[in-house]
């Protein structure tokens, strides 16, 4: 019976509310209509629709010309004199609120005006009438209250005609959702100000009052970024257990408050102080996500607003964001609209306390969080003390606390922290040293077997695959492994842009791939990879310091490598680069470094030899003082240093490469990108010399290394093809030369058909070479042919390797009496 009862009331209240929103004239026939002949219904909502005459503008009882105009300019009601109404402010079911100029000893020496918020009952009535009982409590609540964030009661008294008014303090402010957005408030901003609304409602608590209307517009935020809490006029006092001392009364919501109500209001259930803790729920999910719960909106009906907040689903503010919400925010927002008022938070303080431990880096009792999630907070307190700690491991295992500060440095939420943790503690558990031939062997084979089953998991969410995938990504790009990365962070950023990944971590993706790409030599795409990293990274709050520094480095390297910018331009921008990290305080030498040997390079390619070497000098002296001496970081500097040492000293650069050679296999074993690199770069040094025997070995090792790479790098594999086939010319082994060119010209064509300056060289020195070659052998006809195929260079100063290789040829062909075709 009593549920039969609580249901009846609430259709007849939704019916109700309904019906009020409709012209007089049409409300019976939409009242009949919802009723459906339920005779019961039908007298419940009779009765509620009587009672709204003290609570509804335009049901009153008495004459129109006695209620209150809404246009300040007609009012003419006889206030006390120290008043003068200015405009109107607002109005709501019973009270008219005007902006007043209030003036003290007006005439004296001591005058002072201020504006005040002056609110007048809207009809005279009887003092016996609700309207009036109500207008009364009002004025006893405000009379109690003194907190700087509740606007305080100023004066209260009569008018001439005995109409009763209250003058409060003026708020001069925005709605505490509009004032946020208007500012785009971080989610810290925004909770620190709703702290400061908590404070005042618990005081209010504290006096034994309770609110009972708590929303948006009655909390509004001053230029100085202080929030006030308005309106008291359907607060009710509590009594020593914190309940509402009298019944639930039929005041008449429109939907917009009505969508701040709680269920215990809807139901009209006894009421205490968790009434208010739903109603601060329902605006701290609005602050956090943008939204009302429930799917609210100005224009959703009385009645599915009602049935929304009695039995609606409720989606949680993170699902509903734009931005990233955690989930100890998310766990905090559920609990203050739990529907239970007994498993809500049992006070205001409770749910404040609760928001400054989520501020804290503290456990939130919302989210009941165990051991893990409990140390996970412990670590984002204490990470001063831990990075030390992290330090000291470093010198026992490096390659376990790097793979795990690239984890940390992610900071997911706990089921992504949790997995991750597992899956690296089985990773490492399971590890047999005994099976690899070196200590970075095993470390690489312990990341394959890792990225093999990081694929494999199905128990893996697409956030922790992604994550554990750029984890291992930049490992690889660590050890010099760009090919094994590269299909591990195109699948990392794949699962990212499906499951809506910030920005941030994108970013972060992004610029691993742009470095395995430079690894790997592929200058176009990492130019492509480093522009959408700094595009998604710019404005970062989250990055390291010298992350930003790095990444315009490697584009600006990448950009030099593929003739994308000349190099007198980006000489000068990366000579301002360095300018700006040699005034940063503390010193990033690492990104020093890094900015220095690309400058080199880029000052070496203009030509500007002198300066190159002098650049690369003091690189190669800060990189000595800032790596460990099995730091693979270290060999950085010294390859600069040769390579733009090479054209005025080639034998000293030799002997640089030399011994770069060396300790690269001492530290990273003898395969990968890294060490074919060094060895071309080396052959073509000594080809320079005129070492050509010495040359072709070296050369040939490179062609093999090159071979043997998982993912091929193909405008290398060209090059050094290339000078070894030029080298067996210079040995006069020409038709080995011819040899080694044969299956690749197809090869060669359609890289040159891509447009870029690497390849466009590697086509036309090879059929240099090929057309040299014929000539040799008396076939100008062959050697006419060769040229023929010369690639069309749209800006050769964009190639000028393949321009000179192109003259070359048809110079020789003018000078054995040929002809020559443009190509």
């Amino acid at each position: 019976m009593t549920e039969h009862r609580g249901q009846l009331y609430l259709r007849a209240k939704a019916i109700a509310l309904t019906a009020l929103d409709l012209p007089p004239d049409d409300r019976a026939a939409r009242v009949a209509a919802l009723c459906e002949g339920d005779e019961a219904l039908a007298a419940e909502v009779a009765w509620m629709l009587g009672a709204a005459d003290v609570t509804e503008p335009g049901w009153s009882l008495l004459p129109a010309d006695i209620a209150l105009p809404t246009d300040g300019a007609r009012f003419h009601g006889e206030l006390p004199s120290e008043y003068r109404i200015e405009r109107l402010l607002g109005e709501g079911g019973m009270g008219v609120v005007y902006l007043a100029a209030r003036t003290t000893d007006a005439g004296t020496p001591g005058e002072w005006r201020q504006a005040v918020a002056l609110k007048l009952l809207r009809f005279i009535g009887t003092e016996a009438s609700e309207a009036h009982r109500r207008f009364a409590a009002e004025r006893r609540v405000l009379a109690t209250l003194n907190h700087p964030h509740i606007a305080h009661l100023l004066d209260a008294g009569r008018t001439a005609d005995g109409r009763p008014f209250i003058a409060m303090e003026y708020v001069d402010g925005d709605r505490i959702d509009h004032w946020c957005e208007a500012r785009q408030a971080s989610l810290r901003e925004r909770i620190t100000l709703f702290l400061k609304v908590c404070d005042a409602v618990q005081y209010a608590h504290g006096k034994l009052v309770l609110h009972r209307d708590i929303k948006p517009a009655n909390l509004l935020v001053t230029a100085e970024g202080e929030p006030k809490l308005l309106d008291f006029g359907i607060s009710r006092l509590l009594d020593a257990t914190g309940s509402a001392v009298d019944a639930p009364t039929v005041t008449m919501h429109r939907a917009l408050t009505f969508a701040y109500a709680s269920p215990e209001q809807v139901r009209a259930q006894p009421l205490d102080v968790r009434t208010d803790v739903w109603s601060l729920g329902v605006v701290l999910y609005q602050l956090v996500c943008g939204k009302r719960p429930f799917g609210i909106a100005d224009d959703t009906s009385a009645l599915a607003v009602s049935q929304a907040i009695v039995d609606g689903p409720l989606i949680a503010p993170a699902r509903l964001a734009p931005a990233a919400v955690p989930a100890d925010m998310d766990a905090i927002v559920m609990k203050a609209l739990r529907r239970d008022p007994a498993a809500r938070y049992a006070s205001v303080t409770a749910l404040a306390d609760d928001l400054r431990r989520f501020l804290d880096a503290r456990p939130v009792l919302a989210r009941q969080g165990r051991r893990w999630y409990r140390a996970r907070l412990f670590m984002r307190r204490h990470r001063a003390a831990l990075g030390v700690a992290a330090g000291v491991a470093l010198l026992l295992v490096a390659f376990v606390v790097t793979l795990f500060v690239q984890l940390q440095r992610v900071q997911r939420e706990r089921d992504k922290t949790q997995a991750v943790a597992s899956f690296m503690a089985d990773l490492f558990e399971h590890a047999d040293p005994g099976h690899a031939q070196g200590e970075n062997l095993r470390v690489r084979d312990m990341l394959d077997r890792g990225a093999a089953q990081v694929r494999a998991d199905p128990r893996l969410s697409p956030e922790t695959r992604a994550a554990l995938l750029l984890s291992i990504g930049t490992s690889y790009n660590a050890l010099d492994q760009g090919a094994r990365a590269i299909p591990l962070l195109k699948q990392a950023i794949a699962l990212q842009e499906a499951d809506g990944a910030t920005r941030t971590e994108r970013g972060r993706t992004w610029m691993a791939l742009g470095r395995a790409y430079g690894i790997q030599t592929d200058a176009v795409h990492a130019v492509e990879a480093d522009h959408r990293a700094l595009a998604l990274l710019d404005g970062a709050q989250a990055l390291a310091r010298g992350d930003m520094y790095t990444l315009r480095t490697h584009l600006y390297l990448q950009q030099l490598i593929s003739g994308a910018v000349p190099p007198d331009r980006l000489a000068a921008q990366l000579e301002s680069l360095v300018t700006e990290l040699d005034q940063q305080s503390p010193a990033l030498p690492v990104e020093q470094e890094q900015a220095l040997t690309t400058w080199a390079l880029a000052l070496g390619n203009a030509g500007k030899d002198g300066d190159a070497i002098r650049v690369g000098q003091r690189a190669s002296a800060l990189s000595a003082t800032t790596f460990g001496k099995d730091d693979p970081e270290r060999m950085h500097a010294d390859y600069i240093l040769a390579a733009v040492t090479a054209p005025t000293d080639p034998a000293a650069a030799s002997r640089i490469y030399e011994r770069l050679i060396a300790e690269r296999e001492r530290m990273l074993g003898p395969s990968g990108a890294g060490m074919s690199s060094l060895q071309g770069t080396l052959g073509s040094t000594l080809a320079r010399q005129g070492e050509h025997a010495h040359a072709a070995r070296v050369l040939e090792q490179a062609y093999r290394s090159a071979l043997a790479e998982p993912e091929p790098r193909v405008d290398f594999q060209h090059n050094v093809l290339v000078e070894l086939a030029r080298e067996y010319v210079a040995l006069g082994r020409a038709n080995d030369a011819m040899t080694l060119l044969e299956p690749h010209w197809e090869s060669l064509a359609t890289q040159a058909h891509q447009g870029a300056p690497w390849p466009l060289a590697n086509f036309a020195q090879a059929l240099d070479i090929a057309g040299g070659i014929a000539l040799q052998r008396g076939n100008l006809a062959d050697a006419r042919a060769y040229y023929a195929r010369m690639p069309a260079l749209p800006d050769p100063s964009r190639a000028p390797d393949a321009a000179a290789a192109m003259n070359e040829l048809r110079a020789r062909l003018l000078a054995a009496g040929g002809t020559t075709a443009t190509p």
